[in-house]
């Protein structure tokens, strides 16, 4: 289990009821073994969309989902600029404006991080170095139940997930990662890169000394 903050720097991420962002989209991830070599994973922002998300929205033109980010004014938008302007507006927690759970576990993930990494959580003090600080924690289980038996549980679990009854049969109930997993198979390395991020990968591959002809768009 991964819990991640941003040492008190990038508030962007209101309290339900609140205008301002005052604390950032803390991501919780967890990943557990499989039979087979496999793992179930998921990693999620305690924030109702991913900072990145709003990014890429940005470059590309798109809205982004409704209930997930508001103006420096409050209102509701899916205009991802919104979060970008002076003043800025901010991104609702997870679940949207109904977010207080969301928002709770952004407050633990930010005190946890914190307190035990030895990074601070907002407000970050004057001179603070942006970067991300981590907690992780890790269970052997074999100082448990097992892993013979945390497999087994697992499997069975999942099994009974994906046996279940369909609102539409022609979406099937996915699980953590799934749809990740396909797209990252099916993409390969024919990835579409938008030319903002092409000119920005660029200077940045020129300020390191990095061959460019990977960049053309």
């Amino acid at each position: 289990m991964l819990f991640v903050n941003d040492n008190g720097l990038n508030r962007i991420v209101a309290p339900p009821g609140g205008r301002r962002g005052v604390t950032s989209t803390n991501p919780i991830a967890f990943s557990i073994p499989l039979t087979g070599g496999q793992i179930l994973s998921a990693d999620m922002s305690t924030g109702a969309i991913a900072l990145g998300k709003v990014k890429r929205a940005k470059r590309t033109g798109m809205a982004v989902p409704p209930d997930c980010l508001q103006d420096a004014a409050g209102a509701p938008t899916c205009n991802p600029e919104a979060l970008f302007e002076i003043p800025p507006g901010s991104i609702l927690p997870m679940g949207g404006s109904q977010g207080y759970k969301g928002f709770a576990l952004s407050i633990f993930v930010d005190l946890l991080v914190a307190g035990l990494s030895g990074g601070q959580a907002p407000p970050a003090a004057p001179g603070t170095k942006g970067e991300n600080c981590i907690v992780m924690v890790i269970w052997n289980p074999e100082f448990f139940s097992g892993l013979d038996h945390m497999k087994a549980q697992a499997a069975k679990f999942i099994e009974l997930v994906k046996a279940c009854p369909l609102i539409d049969d022609t979406k099937p109930v996915r699980l953590p990662g799934e749809r990740t997993n396909v797209a990252r198979r099916d993409r390969g390395s024919d990835i579409e890169l938008s030319q903002e991020l092409i000119d920005d990968l660029a200077f940045l591959a020129t300020q390191f000394g990095v061959a460019t002809t990977m960049f053309k768009g």
